[in-house]
């Protein structure tokens, strides 16, 4: 269930919705797009089933509802156990719901390792 704010004043919006641009808001669980009629909603903890404990932050949902990508170090397959980065970034499926896709270039990759690696 969506925590709304009490009022527009009580909570920022993050940005705009890739589906409506209605604004995006920050909830106790997760992103949601304020039009209740809209599909899009991403739990911040959407990587935790990966490995990755940390939420997803609102700088990086910024990236992702502009058309950007976030980087994704040290994740862990479901599938066979090992560790894997990649590039995430958003995408709407047939049925209108909103999730993050992997992208693995390894491009993509390099240029973010030697961005984080100089911080």
């Amino acid at each position: 269930m969506r925590t709304k704010p009490k009022s527009k004043t009580d909570a920022e919006s993050v940005g705009y919705c890739p589906s409506c641009n209605s604004p995006i808001y920050l909830g106790e669980k997760s992103f949601w797009c304020s039009n209740s009629i809209c599909n899009f909603r991403i739990n911040r903890r959407y990587f935790s089933k990966l490995g990755n404990p940390n939420p997803i932050s609102v700088v990086g949902m910024q990236h992702l509802i502009r058309g950007g990508c976030i980087p994704l170090f040290g994740l862990i397959s479901q599938k066979t156990g090992e560790p894997f980065d990649c590039v995430g970034y958003l995408e709407c499926a047939d049925d209108g719901h909103w999730h993050i896709q992997f992208y693995f270039q390894h491009f993509a990759l390099e240029v973010f390792r030697k961005m984080y690696a100089n911080k």
